[in-house]
């Protein structure tokens, strides 16, 4: 924010993926901002849940508004988008807001796969260079996937070609017994580097513990308990002094790493007509044990992508009327405001869907879960990933480099292929990071927290009295339908 006196014009901006929040409130007289709303609410701005957002949120578990990026979960507080200016007058106490820069997701190059993951390399090197610039200990988090291990690996490169020592430390969340825990792979990574890693395991008491104090942080809902794990590693970090941890977050989603987008990219080569190499992939996705829904409706939308979009949103819509827990005095609040929000991209390619994820859609999202987790142990995370020019040429490269032979993030999977263990570099089971999220909603302790959530809501007019004798259904992290979780969630933030 830069207030210019002469003119009497209040200028902002905030970075281009949305890494660092912007809030606001304004009325007739003051014009007031934070990068966290708390404040906003300690000078008296209301804590008023935005009934449409509740909804969406309860029912399509969406925490952001894809349509109204000024939205947030509270009336009469707003957030500057990312990669947006914003100017105010104090005549009109409005902020006009205006995009700055965009990824261009039409612009294609040529290029071998060697040179392209030669230009990765350099681009990827540049980024972490940047990004351990301080004056304070910088250290890593620390997954068994591709991501968190690349940027470890050129962190170690950079250290080498200091001369005080080339040690720094990493972070981890292990869940032993765990079917998706990932300690080994982490073990392994840090063998193959010699890391010094250290790890936290959660457990669902701890979760309970610490519940109201990470909403407190957090200020709206969030997707999963994933965000706990994520919230622990952080304060672990701290608790070894480490002032700034370096993620790999953003990689994802620019580089196709969600298996939602084999789909998106089987349509892509179905609409220019490659059939064979669309049977080919279909084939490789099966060898790698990775199931996709795909059927007539997907070749369909492959060639009418704008009436896919228009199916898809009718479903969230029909999805969102007829919710079976949702209060109907809540649902007659939001009359006249019910497609708020609900919104589908028309997708004709791959890069389509991944820009909708990075800029429009999903990465703000898990962007502001990082900030709000680091900033409560005094801890920034940077993210190198997420440098414009390496994402703006990412998304230049033929879908074929992100998507290939049953891999995703292939072309970052060739880059790092002889410097990262190939357990780690061709693993086609590996998924998102994720906590047992099922086992510890299978404990009584968390239940009975979920069941007094259900209680709240019911009171607050916002679920149906039907809810409260409604089975808990514990899910994982990553499955759909997580209604519990959203109970729970919803009932400690508003």
């Amino acid at each position: 924010m830069i207030w210019d006196e002469k003119t009497k014009l209040l200028f902002c901006a905030r970075d281009i993926f949305g890494e660092k929040p912007l809030y606001y409130s304004a009325d007739k007289n003051v014009f007031a901002f934070a990068s966290e709303m708390k404040a906003l609410w300690a000078i008296g701005a209301a804590k008023t849940a935005d009934e449409k957002m509740m909804v969406n949120y309860l029912v399509l578990g969406y925490v952001q508004n894809a349509v109204n990026k000024s939205n947030t979960f509270f009336k009469n507080i707003f957030s500057v988008p990312p990669a947006h200016i914003g100017t105010l007058s104090l005549d009109t106490m409005q902020l006009e807001l205006t995009k700055y820069r965009d990824i261009n997701k039409e612009h294609s190059i040529k290029i071998t796969e060697e040179e392209a993951a030669i230009k990765l390399t350099a681009l990827l090197s540049e980024s972490v260079r940047y990004r351990l610039r301080s004056d304070v200990a910088v250290g890593s988090s620390l997954s068994g996937g591709i991501d968190s291990s690349t940027v470890a690996w050129f962190i170690q490169e950079q250290l080498k070609k200091k001369t005080t020592g080339n040690s720094f430390k990493t972070f981890s969340a292990v869940f032993p017994g765990f079917k998706k825990d990932e300690g080994a792979l982490i073990a392994e990574t840090g063998r193959r580097l010699g890391l010094e890693n250290f790890t936290v395991t959660p457990s669902s008491d701890e979760l309970i513990r610490d519940f109201e104090k990470l909403c407190y942080h957090q200020e709206e809902p969030f997707a999963s308990s994933g965000i706990y794990a994520q919230y622990r590693v952080f304060a672990l970090a701290s608790t070894h002094g480490i002032k700034v941890l370096l993620d790999g977050q953003g990689a994802d989603e620019i580089l196709g790493g969600y298996t939602k987008y084999l789909h998106w990219y089987l349509q892509e080569l179905v609409s220019r007509n490659k059939f064979a190499k669309a049977k080919k992939e279909r084939h490789s996705f099966r060898e790698n044990n990775i199931t996709i829904r795909w059927g007539l409706r997907n070749a369909l939308a492959a060639f009418l992508p704008s009436h896919a979009a228009l199916a898809l949103e009718k479903r969230e819509y029909s999805k969102l009327m007829n919710s079976a827990v949702i209060n109907p005095g809540l649902l007659h609040a939001v009359k006249g405001k019910e497609w708020q929000g609900i919104y589908k991209p028309v997708v004709t390619k791959l890069n389509d869907m991944l820009y909708y994820n990075t800029m429009e859609h999903g990465l703000e999202e898990l962007l502001r879960y990082a900030d709000r987790n680091s900033m409560a142990h005094g801890t920034e995370v940077r993210l190198p990933f997420l440098n414009f020019d390496l994402v703006n040429y990412i998304f230049s490269l033929p879908a074929s480099f992100k998507i290939k032979n049953g891999f995703t993030k292939f072309i970052l999977r060739k880059t790092m292929s002889g410097r990262l263990p190939d357990s780690i570099l061709w693993n086609p089971e590996k998924t998102g990071f994720e906590p047992p999220q099922k086992k510890w909603l299978e404990d009584k302790k968390v239940q009975d927290l979920i069941q007094e959530s259900k209680q709240k809501l019911v009171k607050e007019k916002i679920l149906k009295p039907s809810v409260i004798h409604k089975k808990i259904i514990p899910l994982h992290v990553h499955e759909a339908e997580n209604a519990d979780w959203r109970f729970l969630s919803l009932a400690q933030i508003i």
